[in-house]
């Protein structure tokens, strides 16, 4: 199960009469979040039935829950699937459901008695939008509850109070190390000279300047039909300065931006710099939101023996592969995929395999005749890019 599901203090219960349950009373069950609002709200006053008052329960730990019978299931049409549900009785006098991977959960960690329903207490917890009906026996369940506890704190971590370094426990259960405060880089739009976070910001700034995003031109092919050009691009621009974390997940690591903390950060793991800061840094250097990819610094190389290698096992196993080359100054991407006895090349965007000595068909300059794989790598010797940020620092090979 996931270790930051949410656990409320307080249910409410709305309901709808169903005569195949065992109380005649199916459950739909929902929560107050540790603000004090209620969730899904919405959707659970548009599915129960408003003749039969709802009911408001304190979530705490309560035994006398039985297993009824499973529910949902699919349809014989293919892609028109439902998901499965079992139907439980909660001891309060209705039934509601759970999924399956819930069940098998329960079942890992207590027992169902014929009679007596389900062992032990339980709890009603929320994985996202899912309801969770959790067992107390679970190993879950412990560190669940101590950071529910300090999610009903309310600890207000404040960015002024941040320190370089110090590792903090996000509400998702997350542990993040502050890196600090720099420009973030990430995809953007770009439309009149300026760069814009959003869609919706580009469109209201075009509206209060009475100008358009998007042109309308005639089509060259079809002089009578028109269409709509965009008069904005998408690409990378500064958001400004932002907190930057380190998101702590077992050996591996990433990075995010926030430009905001609040409500982010419920508790303070160590206000101490952390031993590898230094190396989290170096390799936070090299991510493309702390400083932007640039082209004019790509390295076009041949593939190194292993790189190659590795590429001919995956299409002599039976996989196509995508491989980049050179002509006539330029990097081409070409698709190496089994034919008949031998392999050809397709998927070129700007040549024909003919531009490269291959034999193609009298008939279409774009259909290869097949041959060795070994002939295709001499003609065409893979290369990879290797690319960098503005700051100089690697940032990946591309091979395709």
């Amino acid at each position: 199960m996931i270790n930051n599901m949410f656990i409320p203090k307080k249910i409410k219960v709305g309901f709808r009469k169903r005569d195949h349950t065992y109380t005649k009373l199916l459950a739909y069950v929902i929560y107050f979040d540790e603000k004090g609002k209620l969730r899904k709200e919405k959707s659970w006053d548009g599915w129960r039935d408003k003749s039969i008052l709802p009911v408001e329960y304190d979530n705490s730990p309560i035994s006398g829950f039985v297993l009824n019978k499973s529910v949902g299931g699919y349809s014989y049409r293919w892609g028109d699937f439902r998901q499965s549900y079992v139907r439980v009785y909660d001891p309060r006098g209705f039934e509601f459901e759970i999924t399956i991977p819930n069940l098998l959960y329960i079942l890992e960690y207590t027992s169902s008695i014929k009679g007596k329903g389900l062992e032990g207490e339980f709890i009603y917890a929320w994985d996202g939008t899912e309801l969770v009906l959790l067992p107390i026996s679970s190993p879950d369940y412990i560190e669940l509850e101590q950071l529910n506890e300090k999610r009903f704190e309310n600890r207000c971590i404040k960015a002024k109070d941040l320190k370089i370094g110090a590792q903090y426990l996000t509400k998702d259960n997350k542990k993040y190390v502050y890196m600090g405060k720099f420009d973030a880089y990430q995809n953007g739009y770009i439309f009149d000279g300026m760069w814009f976070q959003t869609y919706r910001q580009m469109e209201k700034y075009a509206t209060e300047k009475g100008k358009s995003i998007h042109t309308t031109e005639r089509s060259s092919m079809w002089p009578y039909q028109h269409y709509q050009k965009s008069t904005y691009t998408y690409d990378v621009g500064n958001a400004g300065k932002q907190h930057f974390f380190c998101l702590l997940n077992g050996s591996s690591v990433s990075f995010i931006h926030l430009p905001s903390i609040a409500g982010k950060l419920i508790d303070v793991i160590s206000d101490s710099p952390i031993s590898n800061y230094t190396e989290l840094f170096e390799k936070m250097e090299h991510e493309p939101s702390y400083s932007p990819y640039d082209k004019s610094k790509d390295i076009v190389r041949p593939l190194t023996q292993n790189e190659l290698d590795e590429r001919i096992t995956k299409i002599k196993n039976g996989c196509y592969h995508y491989f980049l080359t050179q002509k006539d100054n330029s990097v081409i991407s070409y698709l190496i995929c089994t034919s008949g006895d031998g392999y050809i090349v397709s998927r070129l965007s700007t040549h024909s395999p003919a531009d490269f000595g291959f034999e193609v068909k009298a008939d279409n300059p774009l259909k290869m005749i097949p041959t060795s794989l070994e002939n295709i790598l001499e003609k065409m010797p893979p290369y990879a890019i290797d690319t960098y940020l503005a700051n100089g620092k690697f940032y990946r090979s591309v091979y395709y």
